[in-house]
């Protein structure tokens, strides 16, 4: 049997001079999966974190427009198209992977996200992480 030594998860740190017994591994399993199955489905409901007893979510969105240099806020992307109340949205950030043109700018304005450019003519694609409340 595990001494009352815990980690923070509950499970057994036993003392040298315990002595584990079957029970303590069973009920260390029994932690772990609980840990493990609520990690999954909240992966699998994107929720990033709770604070102040509210979950936050986090949405993965591919993102393509066309754009023409010197002319800001184009490129339209409307919160609600994607399935986030745009009242909702904390934030949003561009994906760590992205490439853009030089010059060329993103922006959140009126619960949309736009793209613009001062310099380049074509078809930006990036991707765009949107953090918003459940």
């Amino acid at each position: 049997m595990s001494s009352s030594n815990k980690t923070s998860l509950g499970l057994n740190a036993w003392s040298p001079s315990d002595k584990p017994v079957r029970q303590d591994f069973v009920d260390d399993n029994i932690k772990i999966d609980e840990q493990i199955t609520k990690l999954n489905r909240d992966l699998g409901n994107n929720i990033v974190s709770a604070h102040d007893g509210k979950k936050l979510k986090l949405k993965y969105v591919k993102y393509s427009c066309p754009i023409v240099a010197g002319v800001k806020y184009q490129g339209k992307l409307n919160f609600a198209s994607i399935g986030i109340e745009p009242s909702k949205v904390l934030d949003c950030f561009l994906a760590p992977h992205n490439s853009l043109p030089n010059d060329t700018f993103m922006s959140v304005r009126d619960d949309n996200h736009y793209a613009w450019s001062n310099t380049y003519t074509g078809t930006v694609v990036y991707g765009l992480l949107v953090i918003y409340q459940d």
